[in-house]
């Protein structure tokens, strides 16, 4: 497997049928894994359906995947996409120093715009495959979660280098916490504590293409390790 940017981009693409890898699960949603190969420390997108019997039971878990081929590999807004040949299994966790190790390296960095374009959606036809379609900041003073009377939508709100985010929250875990509290508005420690920990990390993700264009989205808030 190549050497791992700073974007967290491998190379090459990992596209080996057959292969086996170990992913770091940062998300998990009903049809793939945000995660981080253990072994390269890149991000991946594994597509396939997911159980939660023998998937992770909780974000942080390790998980073994083997791959297909590719069902992703034309599509140019996901680089980090394989395809998985069938349900994860579980594996031994990695110890909480080496957590930190991975997430502290997949921090974007400040200079760049999040996600390589500086608004909250691009069109699709200006994504050549280059871009991370993930990515992982640290919040400068906090996230702000709030659901919209119109449409019951989540929405997060934060500021990372020196600019603020608004997008809507594609998080299951954070979705089902705001639920619980019986509130339309989270932030501070009212939000650590319906999280179960302090937010920390925020995985931002580029949705797939609607009406034309990709759209950053809220994936998975994280603790510190």
């Amino acid at each position: 497997m190549g050497a791992v940017s700073r974007t967290g981009l491998s190379s090459p693409r990992l596209d080996l049928a057959g292969a086996e890898l170990r992913l770091l699960v940062l998300a998990e949603r009903p049809d793939e894994y945000l995660a981080v190969d253990i072994d390269s420390g890149a991000f991946v997108r594994a597509h396939g359906a997911t159980d939660a019997g023998s998937g992770p039971r909780h974000i942080l878990d390790v998980i073994k995947v083997e791959l297909a081929t590719s069902e992703h590999a034309t599509d140019l807004s996901q680089p980090e996409a394989v395809t998985m040949a069938g349900p994860a299994r579980p594996a031994r966790r990695v110890r909480r120093g080496r957590v930190k190790r991975y997430l502290r390296a997949l921090v974007a960095p400040d200079g760049e715009p999040l996600l390589g374009f500086p608004a909250s959606a691009t069109p699709y036809w200006t994504l050549n495959g280059t871009r991370p379609s993930l990515a992982l900041v640290t919040p400068s003073d906090g996230l702000t979660v709030t659901k919209r009377e119109t449409d019951g939508t989540l929405w997060a709100r934060f500021n990372w280098a020196g600019n603020q985010y608004h997008m809507p929250v594609d998080d299951a875990r954070l979705s089902r916490a705001l639920a619980d509290s019986d509130r339309t508005r989270l932030s501070g420690r009212a939000l650590a504590r319906a999280l179960g920990h302090r937010p920390h990390y925020l995985l931002v993700a580029l949705a797939p293409p609607r009406n034309g264009h990709c759209y950053k989205t809220l994936a998975a808030v994280l603790p510190r390790q």
